[in-house]
């Protein structure tokens, strides 16, 4: 049976809802469940964790996606609790009776899974759903039992379905994907054409927040990507996604981006060509499409592996996407900006710092410094300095910079930095990541000891660090700067400080006083809003992680 066949099902068909034969999930002392739901012009997309995982494993998540105008739909991966799969049934067949539009019905079934959870569930959701059964087989060919006792029929994977007036590719993702799946949806006689791409979590219920987890679904969409998920889409494709709550809507290959409560990525064009380091992360870089907020900008996004380490325009380092909020933070907490070109408010004398970056990525502050003090000369140490030769290459560095690479351990470097003499730094940046944290041997109390012998009595150092809601990540880090430091302040998009959302804060460590007001300034011309926090304020942000600073192990 090919793939695009229309199939109807049998009946009876799914049954209408009766709340007395619903699962009753209070009285069993159960919480809601946590069902997503995603619209576009055509279809309701739904998603819920039908197994939570005790620990960061696998959590099952079955799928239904829905055309409104006729109610058909289509139940994605049946797994784990046969009774939380029905749920996500009744759930969808109650909102369409509070709209007033077709209930629900599952016209078929698709099976994307093979392991033993699938199977299990499979047979007695099909008898009570009534609805044939269809695998996808990376040939179109026959399924292995024990699945294929219960398939109806096998369609190859990434296949056309029918769907109401819309055609449905379902694409397993099972190896790379926390979220298992991503669909491709093409409905003609809506969104102008356009396909509509459901990728990640956008589809997936995001359970409770867990280090890192958040962030590293959000990279998914670029290995996504490099693994052919989109060959079949047209041009104008539109990837929906979800990152801590958000959805995010964006155009892959037009000339303008779009966003959707919250913020995207622009779209990319020609890469350059791909770098391989001695520990065998990919460098790339991804010259993008005019942002319409930023006409008189050409981005580019750097990445390591499948994590961007930079979005910026080599023509004026200054020029902050809103897509990418690490850099504002960082110029206003050294005093830097494009207006005044001011110099970094922790030093005397003519302006010039000595800088010092543990972590090289784009590049950007060393750019920043030099545009703002010209004559200022940066040591940059990067445990593959590779990284340092692909940006040079790439990304062209402004003429005249005096730019001296290292290729070593942070720690190891600045505890050789400590032992010298002459090694006082005015600026110190750690941009340093391991699996998207902070290492502990750069960011324990006994790190920033040495981390402040390095620094000059006037200087400032600058932590980039990773915030995820429910996290305490970036809390225990500060708290460790805290017992060193007698001055420490945190700046960052208000959404991320008051854990609404996932991305990036930005620590500042002296030895006197930082002007918030100043800071405060600088980031108020950002599109972004930005919330700033020192004294008792930044230590009630930090509540009981206060009593959890890192220490070397």
């Amino acid at each position: 049976m090919a793939g695009s066949e229309r199939v109807t099902a049998t009946e009876p068909a799914t049954p209408r809802v009766d709340p007395a034969r619903q699962p009753d999930r209070r009285a069993r002392g159960l919480p809601p469940l946590d069902i997503t739901h995603e619209r576009t012009a055509a279809l309701d997309v739904f998603g819920v964790v039908v197994e939570p995982a005790e620990h960061d494993g696998d959590e099952p998540r079955t799928y239904l996606v829905v055309d409104r105008a006729t109610g058909e739909a289509m139940l994605i991966d049946p797994a784990g609790d046969r009774a939380r799969v029905l749920e996500l049934v009744y759930d969808a067949q109650e909102r369409a009776q509070d709209e007033g539009t077709p209930e629900p019905r599952v016209a078929r079934i698709v099976i994307t899974r093979r392991d033993e959870r699938a199977c299990a569930t499979l047979g007695r959701v099909r008898r009570r759903l009534a609805a044939p059964v269809f695998a996808g087989a990376p040939d179109g060919g026959p399924v292995d039992a024990p699945l294929g006792a219960s398939i109806d029929a096998v369609a190859p994977v990434g296949g056309e379905l029918s769907l109401g007036a819309s055609r449905v590719r379902v694409i397993p993702l099972h190896a790379g994907s926390p979220d298992g799946i991503g669909l491709i949806v093409s409905t003609p006689s809506a969104t102008n054409g356009a396909d509509q791409v459901f990728v990640g979590d956008a589809i997936g219920a995001s359970g409770p927040p867990s280090l890192g987890r958040d962030r590293i679904a959000a990279m998914t969409l670029t290995m996504q990507l490099e693994r052919g998920l989109l060959e079949g889409a047209d041009d104008n494709a539109v990837v929906w996604r979800r990152r801590a709550g958000r959805a995010i809507v964006r155009e892959l290959r037009g000339a303008t981006t779009a966003w959707r409560r919250g913020y995207g990525l622009p779209a990319t064009t020609a890469d350059s060509p791909v770098w391989f380091t001695p520990a065998g992360s990919t460098l790339r870089v991804r010259r993008l499409h005019a942002d319409p907020e930023h006409p008189d900008h050409r981005f580019v996004m750097f990445m390591i592996g499948s994590t961007v380490h930079g979005l910026i325009d080599p023509d004026d380092p200054f020029a902050f996407s809103p897509a990418f909020g690490v850099f504002p933070p960082i110029a206003a907490f050294l005093g830097l900006g494009p207006g005044d070109r001011s110099r970094s408010r922790r030093r005397a004398g003519d302006g010039a710092v000595r800088a010092l970056h543990l972590g090289a990525g784009a590049l950007v502050v060393p750019r920043m410094i030099h545009a703002a003090l010209p004559g200022s000369t940066h040591v940059v140490v990067d445990i593959e300095p590779i990284v340092v030769d692909f940006v040079r290459e790439h990304l062209t560095l402004p003429p005249g910079i005096a730019l001296t690479v290292i290729g070593d351990d942070a720690r190891a470097a600045i505890e050789r930095f400590a032992n010298e003499d002459a090694s006082a730094f005015d600026v110190i940046v750690v941009d340093v990541f391991d699996r998207l944290t902070v290492p502990r041997s750069i960011s324990s109390v006994e790190a920033f000891r040495v981390l402040r012998r390095v620094l000059a009595p006037s200087g400032t150092a600058i932590v980039n660090l990773p915030a995820d809601p429910g996290s305490e990540a970036a809390r225990v880090v500060v708290a460790a700067m805290l017992r060193v430091f007698p001055h420490v302040a945190l700046a960052g998009p208000a959404r991320v400080v008051d854990d609404l959302a996932a991305g990036n804060v930005i620590a500042a460590a002296a030895e006197t006083a930082i002007d918030l007001d100043d800071v405060n300034r600088r980031l108020a011309a950002d599109a972004t809003p930005h919330v700033t926090l020192a004294g008792d304020d930044l230590r009630s942000w930090l509540g009981d992680s206060a009593t959890r600073a890192l220490h070397d192990a």
